[in-house]
């Protein structure tokens, strides 16, 4: 079996029943969504079949089901969630749903998503390091790196699944998540011993964590330290970004500037702690944006129109690439057998390397 966990905190498979209750974005989004309030679904199955359902809570109004599924769960449109709805994919109360019908209260509302829905990515990892305790490879993008959202077989763990499916009985825990547009290093523990030793190195801030980046602004970086709490801003249409929030989590990023042409910034990013989009939350506060990055453009319509029609040809030119210029480029930890320090470099991958050389940095 393969475990994906959550960055930086317990095992999801070690969390009592009673935490799989969220304010999520959509019944499959759990890792998106695990930290957010009030509770309002409880996510009730989450088998190896992939069907996922949830419950609305006893104070929800009545509304049409697709008019439920648009509002809330922002990956598809109204007419994409009316598709899904008509090839009998969603379910209430265990039977077929009706684009029309109306939920309220205590619906359970289940999804069984088809496969062929899923979007494609880039399968072509590289092993960096790998003995019988860890594995260290070099993330592609676009890839998730574990089940969330639309992706549940096309992610980085299924992909590791398959790589060593040859050891027979081995489970594997992914340490820690890279963002889908995010390539580089990611750790993978293929024994308990191993995954408990490097869990707590991640809790105590042990680990080390370097990522180099593209960004576009008018003022230069130099050498800035930001600590700044972050967390979502409530009223946002974007629901998973991330803001300087004073209420939100501690944060902390130092960026190391390694040249400027023109209004391109190559940037080196300390991470010294693992909150959700902690880097590029930084730079937003420094007016800067990472080359590519959906999310984080400065005008936030072009992501909304991203999740609900697609990206206009003007979009695509205002973000000059098809994925954010982000990577993982450095990961220090000591060996949870050895205790010897290991420090493991991951290449850019060909389209970063590009971009970076059409810039003048290389």
């Amino acid at each position: 079996m393969l475990r994906g966990d959550w960055q930086g905190g317990a095992p999801a498979h070690s969390m009592p029943k009673e935490s799989y209750e969220y304010d999520c974005a959509i019944a499959f989004h759990v890792e998106l969504y695990y930290t957010q309030a009030p509770q309002k679904y409880r996510i009730l199955s989450m088998s190896m079949m992939k069907t996922f359902e949830c419950k609305l809570a006893d104070s929800h109004p009545m509304m049409r089901l697709d008019q439920f599924l648009a509002g809330r769960y922002a990956y598809f449109s109204r007419a994409q969630w009316q598709r899904i709805i008509r090839d009998t994919q969603i379910q209430v109360d265990g039977k077929p749903g009706a684009v029309s019908q109306r939920i309220g209260p205590g619906s359970i509302v289940t999804y069984a998503p088809q496969v062929d829905l899923e979007p494609e990515i880039d399968t072509h990892f590289e092993v960096l390091f790998e003995d019988d305790a860890i594995v260290v490879v070099n993330k592609p993008a676009p890839c998730p790196t574990t089940r969330t959202g639309r992706y549940l077989y096309h992610t980085l763990e299924h992909l590791m699944e398959n790589y060593l499916q040859g050891e027979v009985g081995r489970d594997l825990w992914v340490l820690h998540r890279l963002d889908i547009e995010t390539s580089g290093a990611v750790l993978v523990a293929k024994h308990p011993e191993a995954r408990s030793k490097l869990y707590e190195q991640f809790a105590t801030q042990v680990i080390q964590k370097s990522y180099l980046c593209v960004t576009k602004g008018e003022s230069p970086l130099l050498q800035r330290d930001q600590e700044m709490p972050i967390g979502m801003r409530p009223g946002s249409p974007i629901r998973i970004k991330s803001y300087p929030n004073l209420h939100g989590k501690r944060a902390h990023t130092q960026f190391l500037s390694l040249g400027q042409s023109g209004s391109y910034h190559l940037v080196r990013c300390y991470l010294y702690t693992g909150r959700t989009h902690q880097i590029r939350a930084h730079l937003s506060a420094l007016n800067h944006w990472i080359v590519g990055d959906k999310h984080y453009y400065p005008d936030s319509s072009l992501f909304c129109r991203y999740v609900s029609e697609g990206l206009t040809e003007a979009d695509k030119l205002s973000l000059e690439t098809p994925r954010l210029m982000l990577h993982a480029e450095h990961l220090g930890f000591f060996h949870p057998i050895t205790g010897k320090w290991v420090l493991i470099q991951a290449p850019l991958k060909a389209d970063m390397t590009k971009f970076m050389t059409e810039k003048g940095f290389f």
